[in-house]
């Protein structure tokens, strides 16, 4: 029995390797609990659902959208009051996604817009209530920035389903409020 040289296999070794990678490129297996977008060549094309997909190889690239309740935190934000009084406050945002076509297409990345526009919605808040109403508020305080991000994030394909103060303090003298 005489053995053929390396060179008889070679080819043969080269296309399973080709192979195995267009097939690795062409699979894309979704979880349960989330959906992908799908760009080829740089171009939206759909939203991937749970399974396997079938996606064009080298040419294709996949988003996770996280399909479960999320929290986002919403940092230390600064605000005066409406008798300008400084304050701050710390928040969280729970929320979830109902529309993974509309959160990938209409802002650049969901998480960081939910942040910004809560952001800017707790210091809002503080600005158009009293130093006094604030220091007790913070439930309608809460309630009112639920109720003032619903309609944008609803444009995003996203539900608010919370929204909570989680620390809040005043330079004042009564450091935690």
């Amino acid at each position: 029995m005489h053995a053929l040289p390396l060179q008889v296999y070679l080819p043969g070794i080269l296309v399973l390797v080709v192979l195995g990678v267009c097939v690795h490129q062409t699979v894309e297996i979704v979880k349960p609990y989330e959906k992908r977008a799908l760009w080829v060549l740089g171009e939206y094309k759909t939203v991937l659902g749970p399974g396997l997909n079938l996606v064009p190889p080298f040419i294709s690239i996949t988003e996770s959208i996280d399909m479960q309740s999320q929290t986002i935190d919403v940092p230390r934000q600064e605000a005066i009051t409406k008798d300008y009084q400084p304050v701050t406050a710390v928040a969280e945002v729970s929320i979830s996604v109902f529309d993974a076509e509309r959160a990938i297409r209409e802002v650049d990345d969901y998480k960081r817009a939910v942040r910004n526009v809560s952001m800017t919605t707790v210091r809002a808040q503080i600005g158009d209530m009293e130093y006094d109403d604030v220091v007790t508020g913070e439930r309608m305080i809460a309630h009112r920035c639920k109720g003032e991000l619903d309609a944008p994030l609803r444009e995003w394909g996203i539900d608010i389903e919370s929204v909570t103060i989680t620390d809040m303090s005043s330079p004042r003298g009564d450091t935690e409020l």
